[in-house]
Protein backbone atom coordinates (compact mmCIF):
# COMPACT_ATOMS: atom_id res chain seq x y z
CA UNK A 1 0.00 0.00 0.00
CA UNK A 2 1.36 3.68 -0.34
CA UNK A 3 2.59 5.15 2.67
CA UNK A 4 1.76 8.78 1.92
CA UNK A 5 1.05 11.81 -0.24
CA UNK A 6 3.24 13.51 -2.76
CA UNK A 7 5.77 16.03 -1.42
CA UNK A 8 6.21 19.39 -4.23
CA UNK A 9 9.30 20.87 -4.41
CA UNK A 10 10.01 24.23 -5.41
CA UNK A 11 13.78 24.42 -5.84
CA UNK A 12 13.81 27.85 -7.60
CA UNK A 13 13.25 29.28 -4.11
CA UNK A 14 14.53 26.49 -1.84
CA UNK A 15 11.37 25.81 0.19
CA UNK A 16 9.38 23.05 0.45
CA UNK A 17 5.85 22.27 1.64
CA UNK A 18 3.97 19.26 1.41
CA UNK A 19 0.54 19.33 -0.78
CA UNK A 20 -2.32 18.43 0.43
CA UNK A 21 -0.84 16.06 3.73
CA UNK A 22 1.43 16.01 6.17
CA UNK A 23 2.40 12.69 5.24
CA UNK A 24 5.11 12.41 2.30
CA UNK A 25 5.44 10.21 -0.51
CA UNK A 26 6.51 9.41 -4.12
CA UNK A 27 4.51 8.39 -6.89
CA UNK A 28 6.58 5.96 -8.10
CA UNK A 29 7.01 4.00 -4.63
CA UNK A 30 6.14 0.39 -4.39
CA UNK A 31 5.36 0.36 -0.54
CA UNK A 32 4.77 -3.10 1.43
CA UNK A 33 3.77 -0.94 4.57
CA UNK A 34 2.60 -3.75 7.32
CA UNK A 35 0.28 -2.89 10.57
CA UNK A 36 -3.11 -0.90 10.08
CA UNK A 37 -2.59 2.56 10.23
CA UNK A 38 -5.68 3.68 12.46
CA UNK A 39 -5.62 0.35 14.91
CA UNK A 40 -1.92 1.29 15.87
CA UNK A 41 -1.48 2.40 19.85
CA UNK A 42 0.04 5.61 19.95
CA UNK A 43 3.76 5.57 19.64
CA UNK A 44 6.28 7.20 21.12
CA UNK A 45 8.83 6.74 18.20
CA UNK A 46 9.47 5.56 14.55
CA UNK A 47 12.78 4.16 13.64
CA UNK A 48 13.27 5.30 9.79
CA UNK A 49 16.44 3.45 8.27
CA UNK A 50 17.15 3.93 4.67
CA UNK A 51 19.13 1.34 2.64
CA UNK A 52 21.19 0.98 -0.78
CA UNK A 53 22.58 -2.06 -1.28
CA UNK A 54 24.08 -3.53 1.59
CA UNK A 55 22.24 -6.25 2.30
CA UNK A 56 24.88 -7.96 5.40
CA UNK A 57 24.51 -4.25 7.24
CA UNK A 58 20.78 -3.76 6.86
CA UNK A 59 20.71 -7.94 8.41
CA UNK A 60 23.14 -6.77 11.62
CA UNK A 61 20.94 -3.59 12.33
CA UNK A 62 17.40 -5.35 12.23
CA UNK A 63 18.98 -8.12 14.21
CA UNK A 64 19.31 -5.43 16.93
CA UNK A 65 16.22 -3.73 16.76
CA UNK A 66 14.03 -6.56 16.52
CA UNK A 67 15.72 -8.13 19.89
CA UNK A 68 14.21 -4.95 21.72
CA UNK A 69 10.82 -4.65 20.39
CA UNK A 70 8.85 -2.10 21.90
CA UNK A 71 5.19 -1.30 21.81
CA UNK A 72 6.22 2.39 22.06
CA UNK A 73 8.15 1.91 18.23
CA UNK A 74 7.97 1.28 15.24
CA UNK A 75 10.34 0.18 13.18
CA UNK A 76 10.64 1.29 9.29
CA UNK A 77 12.55 0.43 6.33
CA UNK A 78 12.99 2.40 3.36
CA UNK A 79 15.12 0.65 0.35
CA UNK A 80 15.99 3.33 -1.57
CA UNK A 81 16.57 1.46 -5.67
CA UNK A 82 19.10 -1.20 -4.69
CA UNK A 83 19.90 -4.42 -6.66
CA UNK A 84 17.17 -6.80 -7.10
CA UNK A 85 19.15 -9.03 -4.89
CA UNK A 86 20.01 -6.66 -2.56
CA UNK A 87 16.18 -5.98 -2.56
CA UNK A 88 14.77 -9.31 -2.06
CA UNK A 89 17.31 -9.84 0.54
CA UNK A 90 15.73 -7.25 2.57
CA UNK A 91 11.90 -8.63 1.84
CA UNK A 92 13.09 -12.36 2.97
CA UNK A 93 14.99 -10.53 6.25
CA UNK A 94 11.32 -8.47 7.07
CA UNK A 95 8.67 -11.55 5.82
CA UNK A 96 8.86 -13.16 9.18
CA UNK A 97 8.40 -10.36 10.95
CA UNK A 98 4.79 -8.20 10.39
CA UNK A 99 5.93 -5.41 12.55
CA UNK A 100 8.60 -4.11 10.17
CA UNK A 101 7.11 -1.56 7.90
CA UNK A 102 8.98 -1.68 4.37
CA UNK A 103 8.96 0.58 1.55
CA UNK A 104 10.37 0.37 -1.82
CA UNK A 105 11.50 3.47 -3.69
CA UNK A 106 12.83 3.83 -6.98
CA UNK A 107 14.10 7.01 -7.23
CA UNK A 108 17.39 6.83 -5.38
CA UNK A 109 19.21 9.36 -2.76
CA UNK A 110 18.46 9.63 1.03
CA UNK A 111 16.81 12.75 0.80
CA UNK A 112 14.01 11.22 -0.93
CA UNK A 113 14.05 7.74 1.29
CA UNK A 114 13.76 9.52 4.57
CA UNK A 115 11.12 12.49 3.27
CA UNK A 116 9.15 8.60 2.10
CA UNK A 117 9.69 7.17 5.85
CA UNK A 118 9.09 9.89 6.94
CA UNK A 119 5.26 10.07 5.26
CA UNK A 120 5.60 6.48 6.82
CA UNK A 121 6.01 7.12 9.90
CA UNK A 122 3.41 7.65 13.11
CA UNK A 123 5.30 8.22 15.91
CA UNK A 124 5.99 11.31 17.91
CA UNK A 125 9.52 11.36 17.29
CA UNK A 126 11.75 10.30 14.28
CA UNK A 127 14.41 8.23 15.27
CA UNK A 128 17.12 8.04 12.39
CA UNK A 129 19.60 4.85 11.59
CA UNK A 130 22.21 4.84 8.96
CA UNK A 131 21.82 0.54 7.24
CA UNK A 132 25.36 0.18 8.39
CA UNK A 133 24.52 1.24 12.30
CA UNK A 134 23.72 -1.26 14.84
CA UNK A 135 22.50 0.13 17.81
CA UNK A 136 23.16 -1.06 21.00
CA UNK A 137 20.73 -3.70 22.91
CA UNK A 138 19.46 -1.05 25.04
CA UNK A 139 19.47 1.58 22.80
CA UNK A 140 15.75 0.91 22.15
CA UNK A 141 14.82 1.66 26.20
CA UNK A 142 17.73 4.32 26.32
CA UNK A 143 16.38 6.11 23.46
CA UNK A 144 12.51 5.85 24.76
CA UNK A 145 13.70 7.08 27.94
CA UNK A 146 15.44 10.16 26.79
CA UNK A 147 12.35 11.45 24.66
CA UNK A 148 9.94 10.79 28.07
CA UNK A 149 12.65 13.14 29.88
CA UNK A 150 13.44 15.84 27.52
CA UNK A 151 11.96 19.10 28.28
CA UNK A 152 8.69 19.87 25.59
CA UNK A 153 10.98 22.82 23.60
CA UNK A 154 13.56 20.17 22.22
CA UNK A 155 13.17 19.09 18.67
CA UNK A 156 16.43 18.01 17.89
CA UNK A 157 18.53 15.20 19.66
CA UNK A 158 22.31 14.32 18.79
CA UNK A 159 23.43 10.59 20.30
CA UNK A 160 26.80 9.20 20.40
CA UNK A 161 28.04 6.98 17.81
CA UNK A 162 31.31 4.72 18.15
CA UNK A 163 33.55 3.57 15.43
CA UNK A 164 32.88 -0.19 14.32
CA UNK A 165 35.95 -0.52 12.43
CA UNK A 166 37.50 -2.97 9.72
CA UNK A 167 40.06 -4.30 11.82
CA UNK A 168 42.41 -2.93 14.86
CA UNK A 169 41.37 0.98 15.01
CA UNK A 170 43.98 3.13 12.69
CA UNK A 171 46.49 4.89 15.13
CA UNK A 172 47.16 8.52 14.85
CA UNK A 173 43.31 9.26 13.72
CA UNK A 174 43.11 12.89 13.65
CA UNK A 175 39.79 14.21 15.36
CA UNK A 176 38.79 16.29 12.09
CA UNK A 177 38.51 12.91 10.70
CA UNK A 178 36.84 11.15 13.19
CA UNK A 179 34.23 13.87 12.81
CA UNK A 180 34.03 12.82 8.98
CA UNK A 181 33.37 9.79 10.00
CA UNK A 182 30.53 10.99 11.60
CA UNK A 183 30.97 9.50 14.63
CA UNK A 184 30.44 11.32 18.30
CA UNK A 185 31.88 9.93 21.42
CA UNK A 186 31.06 13.03 23.84
CA UNK A 187 30.20 12.14 27.47
CA UNK A 188 27.45 14.38 28.25
CA UNK A 189 23.93 15.33 28.01
CA UNK A 190 22.29 18.29 27.43
CA UNK A 191 21.81 21.67 25.37
CA UNK A 192 24.04 21.46 22.17
CA UNK A 193 24.34 23.71 19.57
CA UNK A 194 27.65 22.14 17.52
CA UNK A 195 26.10 21.00 14.00
CA UNK A 196 28.98 18.10 13.79
CA UNK A 197 26.68 16.43 16.65
CA UNK A 198 23.55 15.37 14.70
CA UNK A 199 24.49 12.85 12.13
CA UNK A 200 21.55 10.81 10.72
CA UNK A 201 23.36 7.96 12.00
CA UNK A 202 21.90 7.73 15.30
CA UNK A 203 19.82 11.16 15.60
CA UNK A 204 16.13 11.77 16.56
CA UNK A 205 13.91 14.45 15.51
CA UNK A 206 9.96 15.67 16.43
CA UNK A 207 8.41 14.41 13.67
CA UNK A 208 5.78 17.09 13.87
CA UNK A 209 7.81 20.47 13.33
CA UNK A 210 9.70 18.15 11.22
CA UNK A 211 6.68 17.76 8.29
CA UNK A 212 5.39 21.58 9.03
CA UNK A 213 8.82 22.41 6.93
CA UNK A 214 8.37 19.96 4.67
CA UNK A 215 10.89 17.27 6.20
CA UNK A 216 14.23 16.67 4.30
CA UNK A 217 15.53 19.30 1.92
CA UNK A 218 16.42 17.94 -1.23
CA UNK A 219 19.12 20.58 -1.46
CA UNK A 220 21.47 17.77 0.56
CA UNK A 221 22.03 14.39 0.93
CA UNK A 222 23.89 11.49 -0.79
CA UNK A 223 23.31 10.00 -4.23
CA UNK A 224 25.26 7.28 -5.61
CA UNK A 225 28.85 8.17 -4.54
CA UNK A 226 28.57 12.01 -4.13
CA UNK A 227 28.99 12.56 -0.46
CA UNK A 228 27.18 15.76 -0.57
CA UNK A 229 25.68 15.52 3.64
CA UNK A 230 23.74 18.07 5.26
CA UNK A 231 20.29 16.28 4.88
CA UNK A 232 20.78 15.65 8.90
CA UNK A 233 22.25 19.16 10.28
CA UNK A 234 19.95 21.50 7.95
CA UNK A 235 16.66 20.34 9.73
CA UNK A 236 18.42 20.94 13.12
CA UNK A 237 19.82 24.30 12.37
CA UNK A 238 15.87 25.08 11.12
CA UNK A 239 14.44 24.28 14.23
CA UNK A 240 17.07 25.91 16.38
CA UNK A 241 16.09 28.94 14.30
CA UNK A 242 12.19 28.69 14.77
CA UNK A 243 13.13 28.34 18.48
CA UNK A 244 13.60 24.49 19.11
CA UNK A 245 16.21 23.49 21.19
CA UNK A 246 19.08 21.01 20.18
CA UNK A 247 20.14 18.89 22.65
CA UNK A 248 22.38 15.52 22.82
CA UNK A 249 22.62 12.52 24.68
CA UNK A 250 25.27 9.74 24.77
CA UNK A 251 22.58 7.18 26.06
CA UNK A 252 21.12 5.78 22.79
CA UNK A 253 24.49 4.00 21.43
CA UNK A 254 24.87 2.59 18.17
CA UNK A 255 28.13 1.62 16.70
CA UNK A 256 28.92 2.66 12.61
CA UNK A 257 30.74 0.42 10.81
CA UNK A 258 33.45 1.98 8.77
CA UNK A 259 34.89 0.69 5.63
CA UNK A 260 38.71 0.23 4.95
CA UNK A 261 38.11 3.10 1.85
CA UNK A 262 37.24 5.10 4.42
CA UNK A 263 40.18 5.45 5.83
CA UNK A 264 42.20 6.44 2.69
CA UNK A 265 43.52 9.74 2.38
CA UNK A 266 41.75 10.00 -1.14
CA UNK A 267 38.23 9.41 0.67
CA UNK A 268 39.20 12.08 3.08
CA UNK A 269 40.21 14.57 0.64
CA UNK A 270 36.85 13.87 -1.55
CA UNK A 271 34.77 13.88 1.81
CA UNK A 272 36.55 17.18 2.99
CA UNK A 273 35.92 18.26 -0.65
CA UNK A 274 31.49 17.75 0.04
CA UNK A 275 31.63 19.06 3.57
CA UNK A 276 32.70 22.61 1.83
CA UNK A 277 30.07 22.47 -0.46
CA UNK A 278 27.62 21.60 2.31
CA UNK A 279 28.36 24.13 4.75
CA UNK A 280 28.01 26.62 1.70
CA UNK A 281 24.49 25.37 0.96
CA UNK A 282 23.79 25.14 4.39
CA UNK A 283 24.99 28.92 4.78
CA UNK A 284 23.59 29.82 1.18
CA UNK A 285 19.51 27.69 2.35
CA UNK A 286 19.66 30.22 5.97
CA UNK A 287 20.49 33.89 3.85
CA UNK A 288 24.20 33.64 4.54
CA UNK A 289 26.35 35.36 1.98
CA UNK A 290 30.17 34.91 0.73
CA UNK A 291 31.90 37.77 1.78
CA UNK A 292 34.77 39.01 -0.56
CA UNK A 293 36.92 38.86 2.56
CA UNK A 294 36.27 35.10 2.57
CA UNK A 295 36.33 34.05 -0.64
CA UNK A 296 39.67 35.52 -1.00
CA UNK A 297 40.52 33.68 2.32
CA UNK A 298 39.63 30.56 0.62
CA UNK A 299 41.37 31.35 -2.66
CA UNK A 300 44.95 32.07 -0.48
CA UNK A 301 44.22 29.50 1.58
CA UNK A 302 44.50 26.38 -0.60
CA UNK A 303 47.77 26.58 -1.87
CA UNK A 304 49.12 27.39 1.65
CA UNK A 305 47.51 24.38 2.98
CA UNK A 306 48.72 22.51 -0.08
CA UNK A 307 52.43 23.47 0.08
CA UNK A 308 51.93 22.47 4.35
CA UNK A 309 50.63 19.09 3.74
CA UNK A 310 53.92 18.04 2.20
CA UNK A 311 55.56 17.75 5.48
CA UNK A 312 52.41 15.69 6.61
CA UNK A 313 52.17 11.93 6.89
CA UNK A 314 49.25 9.68 6.21
CA UNK A 315 46.94 11.34 8.12
CA UNK A 316 47.50 14.61 7.80
CA UNK A 317 45.19 17.20 7.63
CA UNK A 318 46.12 20.11 5.97
CA UNK A 319 45.60 18.86 2.04
CA UNK A 320 41.95 17.99 3.02
CA UNK A 321 41.59 21.39 4.46
CA UNK A 322 41.95 22.76 1.27
CA UNK A 323 39.73 20.30 -0.68
CA UNK A 324 37.06 22.02 1.84
CA UNK A 325 38.23 25.48 0.75
CA UNK A 326 37.62 24.53 -3.28
CA UNK A 327 34.23 22.82 -2.00
CA UNK A 328 32.85 25.92 -0.62
CA UNK A 329 34.20 27.89 -3.57
CA UNK A 330 32.83 25.37 -6.38
CA UNK A 331 29.21 25.76 -3.97
CA UNK A 332 29.46 29.73 -4.70
CA UNK A 333 30.24 29.97 -8.22
CA UNK A 334 27.50 27.15 -9.01
CA UNK A 335 25.19 29.46 -6.80
CA UNK A 336 23.98 26.58 -4.68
Amino acid sequence: MSCGADMQHHDDSHHWQPTGSAMIGVPDAASSGRNDVAAAPRLAMSVVICTHNRPDDIGACLSSLLAQRNPAMEIIVVDSASQPAARQHLLDLAAPHPDIRVALVNIPGVVHARNHGLGCARGEWIALLDDDATPDPDWGAEALALLKRLPKDVGVVGAYTYPLWPASPPPGLPRLWLKMLSLIDDEFEGDCIEASRFVGANMFLRRKPLVENGGFSPMFGRVGDMLLSGDDVFPAELLARQGWRTWYSNRPRAGHRIPAARLEPSWFRRRMYWEGVTRRRLDFVSGGVLSPVAIVQSLLSIPALALLSLGEGRYGTRLARAYWHLGVLRAMWRRT
